[in-house]
């Protein structure tokens, strides 16, 4: 993995944190500029969040890949919206309504392919791409 030393330095911070009042420290609010407000956490968690948020931001080679990344997210949370939908993914959906018992394997490459494609043509004539990437 990437930066492996920064995550061996964040792990130690939060185990000597834990070990040393960390749970007592109300950091955010100290912060929050709303104060009484503000999310009330301690400084054990406010850490943990940091090193989250550098997992899913900073373990990409390249500003691309974390965009692609991105993407990919958006994409995947769409396509399982639309599986609520009765008017999306019909190929797949129809290919998929008789196999509940049908033991997980490669699809052929050829279905894939019609799989993809109408998932890109759900995806671009849909009217709203939703994000829930910060709900995560």
């Amino acid at each position: 993995m990437k930066n492996d030393e920064f995550i061996i330095k964040i792990d130690a911070i939060i185990e000597y944190l834990k070990k040393n009042g960390g749970y007592k420290y109300k950091l955010y609010n100290h912060t929050c500029p709303l104060y009484d407000k503000g999310p009330d956490s301690n400084i054990v968690e406010y850490a943990r969040d940091i090193k989250d948020f550098y997992l899913n931001t900073y373990n990409y080679d390249s500003y691309e890949e974390f965009i692609i990344s991105e993407i990919c997210t958006i994409i995947e949370d769409n396509l399982k919206m639309f599986l609520l939908s009765d008017n999306k993914l019909l190929k797949m959906k129809f290919y998929c309504k008789d196999k509940t018992d049908y033991k997980y394997k490669s699809t052929p490459y050829n279905l894939i392919i019609e799989f993809v494609e109408e998932a890109l043509l759900d995806l671009l004539n849909t009217e709203y791409l939703y994000d829930y990437r910060d709900i995560k």
